[in-house]
This record gives structure tokens, sequence and C-alpha cells, in this order.
């Protein structure tokens, strides 16, 4: 009960923050952000699509921000969470790889578009997040990947797990 105390008044300080911060952000529509919370560096298919806005120039465009960091093997503490979520605050677009649990505490804007690149397979997505409403399933109102607007897959036939996955429109 007290873990879920702290944990309920750590989610209503970072939203405050978020809100805060979101509130005072110039309203440029051009920001972006490359995030990922499970390596220390860009790879994949983040990197690929960083690569190529810098060779079609728009860097030049859009203002690039990248944060990359391995909370899985690194402590954390406030300010880094501070950091982030105003990295996040200040972005139009996310674009982010893999399991980005931040964004599970955050009510992200609805002007914020949220990009999946992760591109692990249909059967691991259906583990845990295509069993919502099931004994032992993760909590579809608290979930990072419920927070995406679009997502990147490499196979139409898989469509609708990933829809069902991560709460989005099979269009999207």
């Amino acid at each position: 009960e007290k873990r879920g105390d702290k944990l309920s008044l750590l989610k209503t300080a970072l939203n405050v923050w978020y809100k805060l911060a979101r509130f005072f952000a110039s309203k440029e529509g051009n920001r972006v952000l490359f995030m990922s919370e499970n390596r220390a560096e860009i790879t994949g298919n983040l990197k690929s699509i960083y690569d190529r806005m810098k060779e079609r120039g728009l860097d030049k465009t859009y203002q690039i921000q990248l944060s990359f960091r391995n909370i899985f093997v690194q402590r954390q503490n406030p300010l880094d969470w501070g950091k982030i979520v105003l990295k996040i605050a200040l972005s139009d677009y996310i674009f982010v790889e893999d399991y980005v649990p931040i964004l599970g505490f955050l009510d992200i804007d609805s002007k914020t578009t949220v990009v999946q690149t992760w591109h692990a397979g249909f059967g691991f997505k259906s583990v845990g997040y295509g069993r919502f409403g099931l004994e032992g399933s993760p909590n579809p109102f608290q979930s990072c990947h419920r927070k995406y607007t679009y997502g990147l897959i490499g196979n139409d036939h898989l469509k609708e797990i990933y829809s069902e996955v991560w709460g989005i429109d099979k269009e999207s």
C-alpha cells in the first residue's frame, strides 16, 4: 500500500512537471525526440530514421534531440526523471524503440505524436500486452504501450496483433 501511495505521488508530480513544461513550451511544431530507455546510444530503427532525416536535410527544419539511457542497468533518481519528462514535454514528435516505462506515468498531450519503431515478433507482443483483462496481464490504462499514436510494422499481416497490443487503429 505504501509503494502504491509513493507511485501515485510520483505520477502526479511527473504530470504536473510535464504539464507546466508543456504549457510554457514554444508551439513551433518542429521538435523531434528520439529516445530509448533500454540502450545508451541510438541504434536500430531509430538510427535509420534519424540518419534518413539528416540525409534529407530535415535536421535544418526540425529541432532534433536524443535521449538514450538504460534504466535497467543504471539507477534512476528524481532529477533523471525530471530531465526526461522535460524533453518529452518539449517535443512534438517522439520516436521510441522498445519499452519506454516513463510514458506509462505521463498523460501525453494529444498534440504530441508518439511513434513506436520496434519490430519484435507478434508472439512477444501477444504475451502480456495482447491479454488485457486476463489474470496477470498488464493494466491497459497505465501501459506505456498504450501511448502510441502510430507504430511501424514489418508486415501487413501483423496489423491486427500490433493494433490490439498498442491500442491504436489498424491503419495507424
